[in-house]
């Protein structure tokens, strides 16, 4: 009722960021994965037959799977999640991108880590700032041999706002290139 109810004043130059997500990091179970689908399913029922101008829907790296089969990791890389998150983000991609009455672009963004204001110490950049400002040792797994590409999230939003402006159809990897 409430996605329907934000739908009932969009039209065809209305574009949605779908961002609502239970996190892998808030919890990654069954019951996680089924509400993440539930809440794709749910406003695609409520935008049906609306004149959208687009759909932007921010998904996650976790479809690829850890570790990736593959690196770099690239848009064609073949998705194999394994966590209940990433078969969720990986579900709701494809509802969306094969639903038969979407008539607007939909545009995928595949976000790796997001660091920056606002993630209150969650994110691995986080945590290791507000280790390093309290003058305590970092913890690096695998030795610190592991690397990753994470995303500053003012990044994120210019990306954003790039596909606002540039509406487009497609699957796209959010990263800087660099680890």
């Amino acid at each position: 009722a409430q996605v329907e109810a934000g739908l009932r004043v969009a039209d065809d130059r209305t574009s949605i960021v779908f961002a609502s997500d239970i996190t892998r990091l808030a919890e990654d179970s069954w019951e996680a994965l089924v509400k993440n689908i539930t809440m794709v399913h749910q406003f695609l029922a409520a935008a049906k037959n609306r004149p959208l101008g687009s759909v932007i829907f921010l998904s996650s790296a976790d479809v690829y799977g850890m570790p990736p089969s593959e690196l770099p990791i690239r848009e064609t890389t073949p998705p194999r999640p394994n966590c209940c998150h990433g078969v969720s983000k990986l579900s709701g991609e494809a509802i969306l991108m094969m639903d038969p009455v979407r008539q607007w672009p939909c545009t995928v963004l595949r976000l790796p880590g997001v660091y920056g204001m606002g993630d209150r110490g969650r994110s691995v950049i986080g945590q290791f700032v507000e280790r390093i400002s309290r003058h305590q040792p970092l913890r690096l797994t695998a030795g610190g041999t592991s690397l990753r590409d994470y995303v500053e999230v003012g990044d994120v939003c210019r990306v954003i706002q790039y596909f606002l402006r540039h509406s487009n159809t497609g699957i796209f990897n959010v990263a800087t290139g660099e680890s």
